[in-house]
C-alpha cells in the first residue's frame, strides 16, 4: 500500500491543540482515501522514529515547532535541520511535505525541494491561532486549523498541489469572512504567510485498493514424499497458499457465490 506519515507531538499548548486537528483531520482524510497511515504521536514523534519510518512514506504531514532551519517533534526533538543536508537527502527525496510549523517555509521548505522533495506546504513566519482553554479542542482555534487542513483534504483526494493551494486560500477567505475582527486579523496573517514550493502539477500516488479475495476450486493429484499419496483431492482455498510436492490437476477461478 502507499504509505503516508502523520506526525503529532503533544507536550504543551500549541502542540496539544494542533495534534488534535492533524490527527483527527489529516489522518482521517488520508486513511479514508485508502492510504496506509503511519501515525507518530506524542513520544513517538521523534527523530528516531521519523528516520525509521519516513523512507517508506510518500507524504509527510505534521504539526510541530520550528524556525527557518529546523522542524521539531516531541519535546523539541529535531526532525530535520538544514545543517544536516545533503546527508539527509534520502529522507526527503521524491516525497511530498506539509508542515504546520512556524517559519519553516522561510528556508527549510525551500531546501527540501532543492534536495529532491516533490512539494512543500508550510509557513514562512510564525503561525498564530486563538484558543479558548476552557473549550478544548475547538473553541476559537477551529478556523485556523480547518483552513490549514484543507491542504491534507485536497491531497488525500488526489488533487494537484496547485489545486490544493488554490482551495486552501479559498478556505482562508471563507473563515476570514465569518470571523470576528480579532480572529480575522490573525487568520489574514496566517493566510499571507502560507507558502508553497515545488511541482504544482504533481499529486500523491494513487492508493492501492486491497485486492478482492477470490475463491478457487481445485481438483488435483497431490504426491508427497515417502509413502504418502493423496489422489483427486477436491477442496477450496483463499490465497495466499503454499504447496510442497507435486501437484497435478485443473484450477478454475470462481466468484464468491461459487458460480
Amino acid at each position: 500500500m502507499v504509505r503516508v506519515l502523520v506526525i503529532t507531538p503533544n507536550f504543551e499548548t500549541a502542540t496539544r491543540w494542533g495534534s488534535h486537528w492533524v490527527k483527527n483531520k489529516a489522518a482521517k482524510f488520508l486513511g479514508e482515501a485508502g492510504y496506509d497511515v503511519c501515525l507518530l504521536e506524542s513520544d513517538r514523534a521523534t527523530r528516531f522514529y521519523f528516520e525509521r519510518e519516513v523512507l517508506d512514506a510518500v507524504y509527510v504531514t505534521l504539526i510541530g515547532h520550528g524556525n527557518e532551519n529546523v522542524v521539531t517533534g516531541q519535546n523539541y526533538d529535531v526532525l530535520l535541520n538544514t545543517a544536516w543536508f545533503p546527508e539527509d537527502r534520502p529522507l526527503v527525496e521524491a516525497k511530498h511535505f506539509h508542515m504546520l510549523s512556524c517559519k519553516v517555509g522561510a528556508k527549510l521548505g525551500k531546501l527540501l525541494v532543492e534536495q529532491g522533495a516533490i512539494a512543500f506546504h508550510g509557513y514562512d513566519d510564525t503561525f498564530y491561532f486563538l484558543y479558548n482553554p476552557d473549550n478544548y479542542p475547538d473553541g476559537r482555534a477551529r478556523p485556523f486549523f480547518e483552513a490549514d487542513q484543507t491542504i491534507d483534504k485536497c491531497l488525500a483526494a488526489r488533487k494537484t498541489h496547485g489545486q490544493a493551494v488554490n482551495e486552501t486560500f479559498k478556505a482562508w477567505e471563507k473563515e476570514i469572512a465569518k470571523a470576528d475582527p480579532l480572529t480575522q486579523m490573525w487568520l489574514v496573517w496566517d493566510r499571507d504567510h502560507y507558502v508553497f514550493y515545488g511541482n504544482r502539477n504533481a499529486r500523491l500516488p494513487k492508493p492501492e485498493k486491497p485486492s478482492e479475495k477470490k475463491t478457487y476450486e481445485m481438483t488435483a493429484s497431490l504426491r508427497g514424499s515417502g509413502y504418502l499419496m493423496l489422489k483427486w483431492w477436491k477442496f477450496k482455498f483463499t490465497p495466499p497458499f503454499y504447496f510442497r510436492g507435486e501437484i497435478r490437476g485443473e484450477v478454475k477461478e470462481k466468484d464468491e457465490r461459487g458460480k
